[in-house]
């Protein structure tokens, strides 16, 4: 049997090149087909909601956000959000590896188990609310500023815990721990709490009612302020915040309130946003002041919602393609064609408000 010919590198260059050409196309007019998709999406949306389409257009006026490096910072557009909404990619990958403790790996397996994983580590570490600003949108900043958090807590990072599921044990890794431990073969129904433990400060369980026995369980156990005491069997009556048991003073001391300076609101946004209330205040008639701030939340709202659910259609923008439908709304007038008409229609409306506000 003769050799088998090896395959040269040019050959091998020229399917390189034909196949990426193929997938070039596919992407394409994939991305014709979604953009299409949008396109029909907006046009319902604004025939079931005609008020949206002038906050709609403001939002359309916006100038394109500036490039920015992903390796660096986070997406702009999370600027002033809450801490919920930082990546879980950069939880996993880069921050909670740093600290020690739980690989890469390890990270990955707990997420996919339990998608809020890696969140709830970052509340139990840092004891924080998820409700607070995000912070610095520089990604080496952000680690900085939290890993000092989670140091100033303690000498040593708190070790979590997990089964061979990957699913994490709270009761041993969160915040509060009971005492004393059921002794083994001891039942649930005769044991009895006596003290609950809060970074390394016991204090007892006392209720003038109630007896904690061994079947209660702790909620929530990695969120410091919303973790719960909870009867199991009897769980919408029978249910304690954890903190209660502990002196305000002495828990705040214990836990102190991490302050975050208010990122800037970038200055396009505040010339987007004026630029979407005149072009109201023009478009209609006078208005009360109240009329004027319901405006105002409406085009707001709009804005913060289009980064979101528009993100699709600027991209496609930006490749330069066009939808291939009118997108016609009902109760709204198209506006001149020619510019003395549109002239006239503009001394008209003027006239017309300076006769109300003269009345």
């Amino acid at each position: 049997m003769p050799p088998r010919r090896r395959t040269s590198v040019h050959t091998v260059s020229q399917i390189g090149k034909k196949v990426a050409k193929e997938l070039a196309g596919l992407q394409q007019r994939e991305d014709r087909v979604e953009f299409q998709n949008d396109m029909e999406w907006l046009q319902e949306e604004l025939k079931k909601n005609p008020e949206k389409l002038k906050a709609c257009k403001s939002v359309v006026k916006m100038d394109t956000v500036d490039t920015w490096n992903s390796l660096v910072d986070f997406n702009p557009d999370l600027a002033g959000r809450a801490l919920s909404r930082v990546p879980s990619k950069h939880l996993t990958q880069v921050f909670l590896p740093s600290l020690g403790g739980l690989t890469v790996q390890e990270l990955a397996a707990l997420a996919k188990v339990d998608t809020k994983a890696p969140y709830k580590i970052l509340q139990r570490l840092a004891c924080i609310p998820l409700t607070m600003p995000l912070g610095p949108l520089n990604k080496e900043q952000w680690n900085n500023l939290f890993t000092n958090r989670v140091k100033s807590l303690g000498d040593t990072v708190p070790e979590i815990t997990f089964d061979r599921a990957f699913e994490i044990n709270w009761g041993t890794s969160g915040h509060f721990t009971l005492e004393p431990q059921p002794p083994e073969g001891e039942a649930a129904s005769t044991h009895v709490y006596t003290e609950i433990i809060f970074r390394s400060i016991r204090v007892p369980l006392h209720d003038d009612c109630i007896t904690f026995k061994g079947n209660w369980t702790i909620q929530q156990n990695w969120n410091h302020m919303e973790a719960e005491l909870v009867n199991p069997s009897r769980p919408k009556e029978l249910r304690f915040l954890c903190r209660q048991f502990f002196s305000p003073d002495k828990f705040l001391e214990l836990i102190p309130k991490m302050e975050l300076e208010t990122p800037k609101v970038p200055e396009n946004a505040a010339v987007v946003h004026r630029m979407a209330i005149e072009d109201v205040k023009l478009q209609g008639s006078a208005a009360s002041n109240e009329n004027e701030s319901e405006v105002e939340s409406v085009v707001s709202a709009s804005a913060r919602s289009s980064a979101d659910t528009t993100a699709s259609v600027t991209r496609a923008a930006n490749a330069k393609q066009s939808p291939c439908k009118v997108v016609c709304v009902a109760g709204a007038k198209p506006p001149p064609k020619s510019e003395m008409k549109r002239s006239a229609s503009k001394a008209e409306l003027l006239s017309r408000l300076e006769a109300e506000v003269c009345e």
